[in-house]
This record gives structure tokens, C-alpha cells and sequence, in this order.
């Protein structure tokens, strides 16, 4: 940010006013490094996971003499590797993100990146029998973004409609151009909107595997595009996430 000048000739405000640059840089500072301690420790942790297990499925398939305890024990070693990559990799796409590593920008059909997701998920999670009303009103809802990037913020938004919602629930879309609306049944009872978009937050219903940086990865992404995300719990106890995307030539009903 760029500070703030002082114009006053009182003394005491001019120090005031020294001493609060003086923390603001210190601030700064700290949280630059913290965002490359993060980087960094993130991409140095990526090889030993994936030499770990690749030793651990070694051991399992070329060691018969593994009594069933035993191999039981090395398949729950490897289940918590592959929630370490996955937190690995979710921590090191953030500090991407952060550091706006992303500039490449292409206009993109948003409809067509939720579809295409929709279906994978829809598949992966048959056997919860959810069920999935989607509506779309023309326009086509468009935005200029890096394509990983609203990927991303698409399949993060929908993997969360599905892995907290209930067997045998509904996810209901709505795509209105600018606005995108998805909404879940689950937890009967409104979460916690401080904290929702906190990094490893999960509230108070738990799920196994979650990483809890679904959401924390889709407000980032919201904040570098300018885009309004809100959470609502509604009367019929649907929790809604929507998404307001800035009007472009492309958003603009004709």
C-alpha cells in the first residue's frame, strides 16, 4: 500500500504518524515472509510424500509375508499421506494465489466449467444418491480469469455442496448472469459466516479427509477477481453460497 503523507506540523502527529509507518512496513514484512515460508516449505515437502508413498505401496505389493494387521496398518499410513499431499498441494496453490502468480486471463464460459465438473462429481459420489436441479437463465454466465483458477473456484464450490451435504439430499444451481447460486442441504443449523472462509476451519461437522481449504481457496480467488461472495443458511434450511461476478460487456443482458 502506498502510505499515507503527513501534512500536519504538530510534532506529536508527525511521530504518531512515523511510529505507524514504521509498524505497517515491520507488518508488511512479516507477512511477505510467512507467504514464503509457506511457498517454499510447501514445494520442498512435495518429493519426500511421494517418495514415502511410493515406498509404502512397494512394501505392500512385494512383501507377502505382511501379516493383515500389518497391512492394514501400512493402508492407513498411506491414507494419511495422501491427506498430507492434498493439504501440501492446497497450501501451495493459496500462496500462488497470494502472490498473484496467476496473470494470464482468458475469457471463459463459467456454465460450461460447471457442467463439465458437475458431471465428474455427480459420478464419484453416486452412491450418496444426491440429487442435483440445476437452472440456467441466458446469458451464458462469462468472466475473464485464468482457466485454473475458475476451475478451481468452480469445482471447490460444488465438491463442498457434495461432500457436506447428507445421503439422499439435493444441491440446487442457479446460474442468473452476473450471479451464480449454490445451494445444499446438510447440518441443520447455519454455520459460522466469521469464520467459514478461515483456513482449516471444518466446524463443528467434521468430515474425514477434508483438508479444509476448499473455501478458503475460493475467497481468495473471489478477492483477486473482484467477485461478492455471501453465505446464507434460508428458511428451508439450505445452506447457499452466491456469487456475484463484476458486470463485463460479455455479463451485460441485452
Amino acid at each position: 500500500h502506498t502510505p499515507l503523507t503527513a501534512h500536519s506540523a504538530v510534532t506529536e502527529f508527525r511521530r504518531l504518524y512515523d511510529a505507524v509507518r514504521r509498524h505497517t512496513d515491520r507488518t508488511e514484512q512479516a507477512f511477505e515472509q510467512q507467504k514464503q515460508f509457506i511457498g517454499n516449505a510447501s514445494h520442498e515437502l512435495q518429493t519426500p510424500l511421494a517418495v514415502s508413498l511410493g515406498r509404502l505401496e512397494l512394501l505392500a505389493d512385494s512383501t507377502p509375508a505382511l501379516t493383515e494387521a500389518q497391512l492394514a496398518e501400512v493402508i492407513k499410513t498411506q491414507q494419511t499421506l495422501r491427506r498430507a499431499v492434498r493439504l501440501n498441494r492446497s497450501l501451495l496453490f493459496l500462496t500462488k494465489i497470494d502472490n498473484r502468480q496467476f496473470l494470464d486471463q482468458t475469457d471463459l464460459c463459467l456454465d460450461a466449467l460447471l457442467r463439465r465438473d458437475l458431471e465428474d462429481l455427480q459420478e464419484v459420489y453416486a452412491s450418496r444418491r444426491i440429487t442435483v436441479d440445476l437452472t440456467a437463465v441466458d446469458p451464458p454466465l462469462r468472466a475473464s480469469m485464468h482457466e485454473s483458477l475458475a476451475d478451481a473456484l468452480v469445482s471447490n464450490l460444488l465438491k463442498n455442496a457434495f461432500v457436506h451435504n447428507q445421503p439422499d439430499g439435493r444441491i440446487l444451481i442457479r446460474i442468473a448472469t452476473p450471479t451464480l447460486t449454490i445451494a445444499n442441504t446438510g447440518p441443520a443449523a447455519s454455520l459460522d459466516p466469521t469464520h467459514l472462509f478461515d483456513r482449516f476451519h471444518q466446524g463443528p461437522h467434521r468430515v474425514e479427509g477434508s483438508t479444509g481449504l476448499g473455501l478458503s481457496i475460493v475467497r481468495a480467488i473471489c478477492r483477486l477477481y473482484a467477485i461478492d461472495i455471501r453465505y446464507a443458511f434460508t428458511a428451508d434450511r439450505l445452506h447457499t453460497f452466491t456469487l456475484t461476478f463484476p458486470l463485463t460487456s460479455q455479463n451485460k443482458t441485452p
